[in-house]
C-alpha cells in the first residue's frame, strides 16, 4: 500500500489531478479498480478520463454509433468505477472529444459526411462544426456521458482540429474574426 500524504502538504492545492487514457490504451477493468485506492492514498482527488479519440470509445454505448477500443467496458462498469472514485473522495471528470480526435465516429460509414479535412498546412481531420447532423450528434453522446459521469465538469476536448478544408468551413476561417481585427490594430 502506497504511503498516504500528510495532507499539509497537499493543501495549498484544491485539485490534485491525474489524466487517465483509456480511449489509447484500455487495460483490464481491475486495474482501473485497483488504481483508485491508491490514487486516494497518493493524495489525488480528480480524475480527469479520456474516453474516446481517433482509436475508439472506451464506452460500449448502444447509441450514437461508435468504435469501441478493445476491451471497452460497459456503461455499468463505468458507473461501479465512478462510485468506487467517488467513495475515495475522487471527482472522476470525463473527457469526450467535441471536435478534433473524433475518429471514434468519423471512422464509420454512417458519419464519414461530417468529417473535415484539415485546413491547408494542417494535419488533424475533425468533425465539420457546421454540418447540421454535428451539433444533434455530440449533443446525444454528451447527454449519455454526463448521465454515466455525475461530475459538474465536462471536458470537451476541442484539440487538434485544423478546421477550415472542407467546403463548409473554408469560408468562416479565411475571414478573420472581430477579435483578429482588433489584435492586428494592436500590433
Amino acid at each position: 500500500m502506497p504511503k498516504i500524504l500528510d495532507p499539509a502538504m497537499t493543501a495549498p492545492w484544491p485539485i490534485r489531478g491525474v489524466m487517465l487514457d483509456p480511449a489509447r490504451l484500455t487495460e483490464r477493468f481491475d486495474f482501473y479498480r485497483d488504481l483508485i485506492p491508491d490514487l486516494a492514498a497518493w493524495g489525488y482527488n480528480t480524475i480527469l478520463l479520456h474516453l474516446f479519440d481517433d482509436e475508439g470509445s472506451a464506452i460500449l454505448l448502444d447509441h450514437p454509433l461508435m468504435l469501441p477500443t478493445q476491451g471497452a467496458f460497459s456503461v455499468a462498469q463505468w458507473r461501479e468505477w465512478v462510485k468506487l472514485a467517488d467513495d475515495h473522495g475522487i471527482q472522476v471528470i470525463p473527457e469526450v472529444e467535441c471536435l478534433g480526435h473524433a475518429g471514434f465516429l468519423t471512422r464509420l460509414p454512417d458519419y464519414e459526411e461530417l468529417r473535415e479535412p484539415p485546413a491547408e498546412g494542417g494535419f488533424f481531420w475533425s468533425i465539420d462544426p457546421l454540418h447540421p447532423k454535428s451539433i444533434p450528434l455530440l449533443q446525444e453522446l454528451l447527454e449519455q456521458v454526463a448521465d454515466i459521469f455525475p461530475s459538474t465538469h465536462i471536458h470537451l476536448g476541442m484539440d487538434e482540429a485544423d478546421i477550415g478544408g472542407g467546403p463548409r468551413n473554408y469560408l468562416s476561417v479565411a475571414a478573420p474574426t472581430l477579435c483578429q481585427i482588433h489584435l492586428r490594430q494592436l500590433e
